[in-house]
């Protein structure tokens, strides 16, 4: 692993979002929802993976894309699917929205074979309002994976 930093306050995190956490209307066409899965822990896990954005230089379009495909780099011969979204949340705004539920969370890089690596860590697992906080702050930051397949 290479240095852990701090990620700074008015930069951005991107959070996969796989198809199976995404609440879609009756038809299957429109995602009207986050389930709380998106951002819980799997078994085993000790902070959600999320991937800083302002690691990388350029536009925006570029650390995006940049972010994206280094992600991609990481995920073992699992594929993209195109039905899955990512969610783009400002570091400061996602800590406030913790505190509110008496999370202090720490969110910092840890870069690994994945150098935009970073990990939340101390997210309580056990706090369905938060859960419900943090799915509708990402819910307006939702970008489609399908923007950066080939």
């Amino acid at each position: 692993m290479g240095k852990v930093t701090d990620i700074p306050n008015e930069d951005n995190i991107l959070r996969w979002i796989k198809n199976k956490h995404l609440e879609r209307s009756v038809d299957g066409k429109e995602v009207i929802g986050l389930f709380h899965g998106a951002f819980r822990l799997r078994e085993g896990e000790s902070y959600l993976s999320v991937n800083w954005i302002e690691f990388f230089d350029g536009n925006e379009k570029q650390k995006l894309s940049k972010t994206v495909d280094d992600f991609r780099n990481g995920l073992n011969n699992r594929r993209l699917s195109p039905k899955s979204l990512f969610a783009k949340l400002n570091v400061e705004t996602f800590k406030k929205t913790c505190l509110q539920h008496a999370a202090k969370v720490i969110i910092l890089h840890e870069p690994d074979k994945i150098k935009s690596h970073t990990a939340i860590r101390q997210l309580p697992q056990d706090n369905a309002l938060l859960f419900d906080d943090i799915c509708n702050l990402a819910f307006d930051f939702l970008i489609p994976a399908e923007n950066f397949l080939d």
